[in-house]
């Protein structure tokens, strides 16, 4: 149960890494410090939210406990996901 709260809270802080990308590039903010930290962590974020959502969906079909969370884990990565092409496709 523990390692499935580490999962979420990881999942969570990868979406909101993304959508802070994402309000950065909207309002145009052009610090080179920013810009820094994007690109050295936009490709482990990427990973990890890939990684996350083909876990979650095993240990979905695998598990016979905690099938809603390991599904949640699953969405909500997805939502990652989906906000990342949102974003490729809105440039």
């Amino acid at each position: 149960m523990k390692r499935l709260k580490i999962i979420i809270t990881v999942s969570l802080l990868c979406l909101l890494y993304l959508i802070g990308l994402g309000a950065v590039s909207y309002f145009e903010l052009d610090l080179v410090i920013i810009g820094v930290f994007a690109q050295l962590l936009t490709i482990p974020v990427v990973l990890a939210v890939l990684g996350l959502f083909g876990f979650g969906l095993v240990k979905y079909f695998i598990s016979e406990d905690h099938r809603k969370q390991y599904l949640g884990v699953g969405f909500l990565n997805l939502l990652s996901i989906c906000w990342m092409v949102f974003m490729t496709y809105s440039i």
